[in-house]
């Protein structure tokens, strides 16, 4: 198992650097890296330095995250693609996450798009993997949805489980003790509280533990199949972006360490 850390849970005060010196001083495996803030890295550095950067730390480097509208065909969206694939590349993740538009986009549509930049990502040596948001306007809202769109890419596709995705959404939580362990790139550990609207935003979750929609479930479910692979926490908690950044790395390795 690796324990891993997303920088949005402090993204106020998240770089690169940062949170990599952070991340070995608080005992984290591992930093899964934000698009938005590799491109403020890269503006001033060079992909020799970014490899050079986690060699040098000891930190694994996780999934990048994310290539984000992956499913509208752009030549923008195109460019992005190769930019963050040689991210990937260089860092030593080798792993890209693909996250679907927010809009009425077809599973066809979508098979299309991960199909083309299938080959692409092939070329540099990177393994993509298919997020899927619980949010109701996402093109791939649910687990089942992801599976399907998986099973029909040659080669297969992986896939990444979002906790609050699942609470949040229309996942049967169940779906998970079909899956195989190697079917899941990571998990992205964090916790909801359940609202009267049944209306959640990203920045609705909390620390693993501290909510009541069903966490512990998805977690014995995910022990169930044997899944031993990344847990990486990653919240996008305003009023929690707002504490010192060692008290947001301290809480969050011991929050994640006690689910699990």
């Amino acid at each position: 198992m690796l324990i891993g850390y997303n920088q949005a849970t402090s993204l106020k005060h998240s770089d690169l650097e940062t949170d990599i010196a952070m991340c070995k001083k608080h005992g984290f495996d591992g930093l899964e890296m934000q698009a938005d803030l590799m491109d403020k890295y890269m503006s001033c550095h060079s992909f020799d330095d970014l490899k050079k950067l986690f060699a040098d730390s000891g930190v694994k480097a996780l999934p990048v995250n994310a290539f984000c509208d992956f499913n509208i065909q752009s030549k923008e969206n195109t460019e992005r693609l190769h930019y963050l694939c040689k991210c990937a590349n260089a860092s030593g993740a080798n792993t890209l996450i693909l996250v679907p538009a927010l809009s009425d986009i077809s599973p066809g549509e979508t098979i299309k798009a991960i199909t083309a930049l299938m080959v692409t990502a092939k070329e540099y040596g990177v393994v993509p993997a298919l997020e899927f948001l619980g949010f109701a306007n996402s093109s791939v809202r649910s687990l089942e949805e992801a599976l399907n769109i998986a099973g029909q890419i040659d080669g297969g596709l992986r896939v990444v489980l979002d906790c609050a995705h699942i609470m949040a959404g229309t996942t049967e939580v169940s779906t998970i003790l079909k899956l195989k362990p190697e079917q899941i790139m990571t998990v992205h550990i964090n916790d909801l509280n359940r609202k009267p609207s049944e209306i959640y935003s990203d920045s609705d979750r909390v620390w693993p533990g501290d909510g009541d929609m069903g966490l512990r479930k998805i977690l014995e479910n995910l022990k169930a199949i044997g899944y031993d692979g990344i847990y990486s926490i990653e919240l996008f908690n305003e009023e929690i972006w707002e504490l010192p950044v060692n008290d947001i790395f301290s809480s969050a390795i011991r929050k994640v360490r006690d689910m699990l």
